[in-house]
């Protein structure tokens, strides 16, 4: 009997103690500064980890939308137009990208750079 008491314990509170966090909660983001961000320091990183593999000068046509993203000028056309922070931070109307959600850090680091007016440092 007392073991069975015992069992029932431990199953009430393991059970108590499952829940769901949110990653941002869970792994908080202790340095992500966007106070100085800069175009060669700061964008052109995620663009290279992320965004080339479609959007560079060579293969950017076969993929439809001919965006690419490898010349500042074209960058500032879609940061300008709003339409650089939209996708990477997936926000409606403009597509999705990339294919994955990027992190808090990078959509915030991007924001900043436009935000500050998307200076070619």
């Amino acid at each position: 009997m007392n073991f069975r008491l015992l069992i029932t314990g431990f199953v009430l509170l393991a059970l108590q103690s499952c829940y769901y966090d949110s990653e941002e909660e869970l792994y908080p983001l202790s340095v992500c500064d966007t106070t100085e961000v800069s175009y060669s320091g700061d964008v052109i990183p995620v663009f290279e980890t992320h965004c080339y593999s479609c959007h560079n000068n060579s293969t950017a046509a076969s993929f439809g939308e001919n965006i690419r993203l490898e010349n500042f000028e074209d960058v500032a056309y879609y940061a300008g137009n709003g339409s650089l922070y939209g996708s990477v931070a997936w926000i409606a109307p403009w597509s999705a990208m990339p294919d994955y959600k990027l992190d808090k850090c990078s959509q915030n680091r991007i924001k900043a750079w436009v935000d500050q007016g998307m200076k070619q440092n």
